[in-house]
């Protein structure tokens, strides 16, 4: 199975130093991430960009280019087309993933839980 991650989610992790990365790889899945959602993570936090690349440096992370677009869009949509698992802290999101019967997990409590 493929996940994906969510801006948000990302954040969260940083801050609260939950590890999203051994999380997924330790449950088997292959880590995807989109050039666009770590462009946004620059954006809202320059920071937490940097960190975040240094922890992925090593990893074994397919990074995507994507086309410009709505993140949130796009994540949805790959999801649907390659069956892909998603985590993200984003209510809306989360709703919308629901219906479309998309595997999703959110963090909180310092914990990732598939919702």
């Amino acid at each position: 199975m493929k996940i994906l991650f969510d801006t948000n989610s990302i954040i969260y992790c940083l801050e609260k130093k939950v590890d999203l990365i051994n999380y997924f790889e330790e449950r088997n899945y292959k880590i995807l991430l989109f050039e666009i959602i770590l462009n946004e993570l620059e954006k809202v936090n320059a920071k937490k960009h940097k960190l975040f690349l240094d922890i992925i440096n090593n990893k074994k992370i397919e990074i995507i280019k994507t086309q410009d677009g709505h993140p949130d869009e796009i994540l949805t949509n790959y999801a649907q087309e390659k069956n892909c698992a998603i985590l993200t802290n984003d209510k809306i999101l989360k709703k919308k993933l629901s219906l479309l019967n998309i595997e999703t997990f959110t963090v909180s409590n310092k914990t990732i839980k598939k919702i």
